[in-house]
């Protein structure tokens, strides 16, 4: 009976394992919307002229999402608005909430994964909710020294097959 308990657990456990590829995503959003609260931050950094100046500043600001970005697309996701979104940038919004996270394989290879990403985001100002809306997007991932990071994010209408 024990045996087949820890069977049980085993399996269990083996089937809700997210990938690394998946905890790269989820970890991603979560960082994402916690840049909320580091609004003023935020907006400093992206009205700094200075390349230099704005480097330095994405360095404090960014640098845990930075560790989930490969290197050489955070400059892109970050100028098309896949970092940093319009309700963030608005002001309007003083905290996001990512729940309801669904991440499905759409393709695998040894150095490369595409997943099809759904949630929904709650947008709240002074702890109440005003506005929910549900995000669709297709993630792009890359291999990099063993380790799984984001290569591009692609805003999607419809689920792909």
């Amino acid at each position: 009976m024990k045996k087949l308990l820890l069977l049980l657990l085993v399996l269990l456990v083996g089937c809700t394992h997210a990938s690394e590829e998946q905890q790269v995503i989820e970890e991603f959003l979560s960082l994402k919307s916690d840049l909320y609260q580091h609004q003023e931050e935020v907006m400093k950094t992206m009205s700094t002229t200075n390349d230099l100046e704005k480097s330095e500043k994405n360095e404090d600001v960014f640098s845990e999402i930075k560790s989930k970005v490969d290197e050489d697309a955070f400059e892109r996701l970050l100028a098309n608005r896949m970092i940093i979104d319009e309700p963030l940038l608005s002001g309007k919004y003083d905290k996001s909430e990512i729940k309801d996270i669904k991440i499905k394989s759409i393709d695998s290879e040894e150095d490369n994964a595409v997943y099809y990403v759904t949630y929904r985001e709650d947008l709240f100002k002074d702890d109440q909710k005003k506005k929910s809306q549900n995000q669709k997007f297709g993630f792009t991932l890359t291999k990099r020294n063993g380790q799984w990071k984001i290569f591009d994010i692609r805003p999607i209408e419809e689920e792909e097959n």
